[in-house]
């Protein structure tokens, strides 16, 4: 069963927004769905929201990262094993032309994989950053078996393309805008 993690619309007649709730095997595929259609309707301009996503899958984020990306690096891992040391790069075609600015809204409900998508947008000059400084999740964590259980063990930690580690102190917004306490 597919949760839906992608919604879209257009704001006035030229900008496109959507919104991404987790990062799960079809968010990717659904984020390249909403361009398209945005595409169709002649968006201009286009607003990524990742308020409140928890993260969820490393694959599915690189994925939608390479969507906006021409070969710049989207995130790295870096483990206390250096051979176990990853850099992600986006290939070289783009989804969204270099011409459509981005906006990207963050809080601090923002964790992890959006964490992810929001540091490879804003480093690689692809994204202005709207909102609140994010949650601060960047470990990598492996699920390991124990018999009939399991655990998380934290194997590495994510940096952002220009090296930030974000651990713990999350991502600042280039513009802060708070949001408002009900």
């Amino acid at each position: 069963i597919e949760v839906p993690t992608v919604k879209y619309a257009m704001i006035d007649e030229n900008i496109g927004y959507i919104r991404i709730t987790n990062f799960t095997p079809y968010t990717d595929d659904r984020v390249e769905d909403a361009v398209f259609d945005l595409q169709l309707r002649n968006y201009q301009a286009l607003i990524i929201d990742v308020r409140n996503n928890p993260g969820g899958l490393l694959r599915s984020v690189i994925d939608t990262a390479d969507l906006f990306l021409a070969g710049d690096t989207i995130v790295s891992t870096r483990s206390r094993i250096p051979n176990a040391n990853e850099t992600y790069m986006a290939e070289k075609d783009v989804l969204i032309p270099d011409e459509i600015p981005i906006i990207m809204l963050i809080n601090k409900g923002s964790a992890s994989a959006s964490e992810i998508l929001a540091g490879a947008l804003r480093d690689n000059e692809r994204a202005v950053l709207i909102g609140e400084t994010t949650y601060g999740k960047a470990s990598v964590q492996d699920v390991r078996d124990l018999g009939d259980v399991g655990f998380k063990l934290t194997t590495a930690r994510y940096f952002t393309p220009s090296g930030s580690d974000i651990d713990k102190t999350g991502i600042e917004p280039d513009t802060a805008v708070a949001e408002p306490e009900l």
